[in-house]
């Protein structure tokens, strides 16, 4: 009988795919303007689907998504990203 846990976990993608950390959310005024997150370790993200709660230049957030090697954007600024999950992160606490 198959393992419940491995069905569920069936749809994400492998864990050398997934990046995580804490960074800030930064408005980037090229083409058009967009958010991106610069990671803590200065790695530039660009999400793909950031709700609008999270578009707030200067917002400090955690973060885990899952990296889209072939995904094609119009801003060629960081990489590609689609967020699973994200969570703000109050000053002084980390």
């Amino acid at each position: 009988m198959p393992d419940a846990d491995v069905e569920e976990d069936a749809d994400l993608p492998p864990p050398e795919d997934i990046v995580s950390g804490l960074g800030t959310v930064r408005y980037v005024e090229l083409e058009g303007g967009f958010y991106g997150i610069v990671a803590d370790d200065s790695t530039r993200y660009l999400p793909q689907d950031l709700g609008t709660d999270y578009r707030e230049d200067g917002l400090r957030v955690r973060f885990r998504a899952a990296v889209q090697d072939s995904a094609m954007t119009m801003e060629m600024w960081g990489t590609p990203v689609e967020m699973l999950d994200i969570l703000r992160v109050e000053d002084g606490s980390q």
